[in-house]
């Protein structure tokens, strides 16, 4: 089987990728990446075929991540990756070309226009909850609620009316049908896109209402060959085996002015409430 993924974003969405494709090989299938030239390595490393495509890495990570504050900065960021990479579909095409399955995430949706006019099979891959549930959402701080359900409204029109501005052009060249307000990229021809989460089902609990074509993995990686050689030092054991279970505090890939101001406050918290955590 031959398999190729599209990553647009930064290395948290092309390691798990590289890590997939590593043990698909393994396997007997033929797993391939496009993505930008500064994960070459990376993907290399991993046994994996490295396909180019001409976005600067470090321009999404300023575009999609640095200058990300609310969804019309990120809309921004987005077009102007496209004017940077003005034949990024004819790119695309050509990489995706012969293979049996293609897989994207968030920012590599064009990838799914590629697969249509080629007509090969597309599955979805998210890092984050992209399907609507009421159990939990990026975009509330609720959980289990109709709120949270309801935070997932506009979020499909919003893609889609990008796609539009952007794409309906080559979709007339390449005699397609123009996209739409109500077109989805859950489906197509009629069938629903295989979805992975490789996350954990314990953090990201699988909604039942989802259906049995998206799954929570759990993380793709390959646990460290000398994982089994480590031994945690005395204080650490005590304070995670302390009465009081400590949770854990992540600042991911965000970039802010108020980062520091947002670390301290942490600290503060924890230091006032006494509650043992992991940073």
């Amino acid at each position: 089987m031959v398999i190729t993924a599209v990553a647009v974003g930064t290395r948290g969405d092309v390691n798990p990728l590289a890590e997939l494709g590593e043990e698909m090989i393994k396997r007997g299938h033929d797993f391939r990446i496009l993505t930008s030239e500064a994960f070459h390595p990376l993907i290399e490393g991993k046994g994996v075929t490295f396909l180019k495509l001409d976005t600067d890495a470090d321009h999404v990570m300023q575009y999609l991540v640095a200058d990300y504050k609310t969804s019309i900065d990120f809309i921004k960021g987005m077009f102007r990756l496209k004017k940077e990479n003005p034949g990024f579909m004819e790119q695309t095409v050509s990489a995706i070309r012969g293979s049996d399955l293609v897989m994207y995430g968030t920012c590599g949706a064009f990838a799914y226009h590629a697969a249509e006019l080629l007509k090969i099979p597309c599955a979805r891959v998210f890092y984050s909850p992209m399907d609507p549930t009421r159990q939990y959402s990026l975009y509330s701080d609720d959980y289990d609620s109709e709120k949270v359900l309801k935070s997932y409204d506009g979020l499909p029109e919003g893609m889609n009316l990008m796609t539009m501005i952007a794409l309906n052009k080559w979709r007339v060249k390449n005699s397609l049908t123009k996209w739409r307000i109500k077109s989805s990229y859950k489906e197509m021809e009629g069938r629903k896109l295989l979805t992975f989460y490789p996350t954990s089902r314990v953090l990201m609990k699988p909604d039942p209402a989802w259906g049995d074509h998206i799954h929570v993995t759990g993380y793709w990686y390959h646990p460290d060959e000398t994982g089994d050689e480590y031994q945690p030092q005395e204080d650490l054991l005590r304070f995670l085996n302390s009465d009081e279970k400590p949770i854990f505090v992540a600042f991911g890939k965000a970039e802010s002015e108020e980062l520091a101001e947002l670390q301290i406050r942490v600290l503060q918290a924890l230091k006032e409430t006494g509650i043992h955590a992991i940073i």
